[in-house]
């Protein structure tokens, strides 16, 4: 059970992100009793997520957007440093659902919407069309009586677009 009453089916989440974003997951998720690491290119190694990180994945590439836009590499290195789970943070990854896939096919959880989902909203004339069937979801986002509160099954970093 974490300091907020939830309890995660993971204890480490990998953030596949840097920068600001990188920070602010990493304090969310120390804040909710879970280990933080983050992955980074050697062009990021003095950043304040770097320093603040439960622990560092290496990335590599020949420019530091190419490497965070590697999911092979990051869906590798994130098994081999023994994550649980990966936030993509915002931008690069977070808006790709074949990395989505790939991180729930390695065993992972995605702390995201759902690939399907991504894919729906990623089409903008679909989404306009047919926007998604909140009755399917499993975790039906809350209604507007209940936002201004916590709730009690959306506890984690999560990604969402808007």
């Amino acid at each position: 059970m974490r300091p907020d009453g939830a309890d995660f089916p993971f204890d480490t989440v990998l953030v596949a992100n840097r920068g600001e974003i990188a920070a602010r997951v990493l304090r969310t998720v120390r804040a909710l009793g879970l280990r933080g690491l983050v992955v980074h290119h050697a062009a990021d190694a003095g950043s304040p997520a770097v320093r603040m990180a439960d622990g560092l994945v290496e990335i590599t590439g020949p420019t530091p957007t190419a490497a965070y836009l590697d999911a092979g590499q990051i869906i590798a290195k994130a098994l081999d440093a023994r994550a649980q789970a990966i936030h993509p943070g915002y931008g690069f990854l977070s808006e790709n659902a074949d990395f989505a896939r790939q991180i729930e096919t390695a065993g992972m959880v995605f702390v995201g919407p759902a690939p399907e989902t991504i894919d729906l909203l990623g089409d903008k004339v679909s989404a306009a069309i047919s926007p998604p069937n909140m009755a399917s979801l499993s975790h039906p986002p809350p209604s507007r009586r209940t936002t201004r509160r916590p709730s009690p099954t959306v506890s984690a970093p999560s990604a969402a677009r808007c």
